[in-house]
């Protein structure tokens, strides 16, 4: 249950809080007009994507547009791996995921989501996009750099998938592609999905 003080709380050791479940508003410090001026979001920040970092291998992402996909012993990000992408002359190639309908990796209706990876490679600009269907796909917005950097220099890119009303379907992705349409081999690594409108610092989700 919820309880209210309207007076002043001192304490002395330790306090621990803790909500029966994960929430966006799980500890809020209100202004005397009600609004929240300090929150804490328990919420995990990287449960979507069950292999972010392809440390073992590439299990849950696919290839696309004729590209070939594999774990690679490149230096990672944030550990010893990345996603290397071999793409073809094909505009729209690289690597997909599925998240799917079910609970616990679909992306919810009428959501803001941001998306946020490293990359490397040559030649190229990438992007994300969303295919809330399973095939029609819809580019992030608001990514702040669509260039890739050289080879082995990771660049972090950031952007926004604002979700329609539409329930999910079983087949539904998410894509990290290319815009050209040109043969190419590019990396990437640390891969997040959060509910915000702003990316954090990436956490590690082995």
């Amino acid at each position: 249950g919820s309880t209210h003080l309207d007076s002043d709380l001192g304490v002395s050791g330790n306090v621990l809080f803790q909500n029966s479940t994960n929430s966006t508003t799980a500890f809020q410090v209100q202004n005397g007009g009600g609004e929240a001026a300090l929150g804490v979001n328990t919420t995990p920040i990287n449960s979507i994507i069950t292999n972010p970092s392809f440390e073992y291998d590439a299990t849950g992402w696919a290839a696309v547009g004729g590209a070939t996909t594999i774990s690679s012993t490149n230096p990672g990000y944030s550990g010893f791996k990345s996603l290397s992408i071999n793409t073809t002359g094909t505009a729209n190639s690289g690597a997909k995921y599925t998240t799917g309908s079910i609970a616990a990796t679909k992306l919810s209706v009428s959501s803001t989501y941001t998306i946020s990876w490293y990359a490397g490679g040559t030649g190229t600009t990438m992007i994300a996009a969303y295919a809330r269907d399973g095939s029609t796909e819809t580019n992030c917005t608001n990514i702040n750099s669509q260039s890739l950097p050289i080879t082995n220099i990771w660049k972090r890119f950031t952007c926004n998938i604002v979700t329609d009303g539409v329930a999910p379907a079983a087949s539904a992705y998410i894509i990290l592609k290319q815009t050209a349409a040109a043969s190419l081999n590019f990396a990437i690594a640390a891969v997040q999905i959060e509910l915000s409108e702003t990316a954090t610092p990436y956490q590690q989700n082995f």
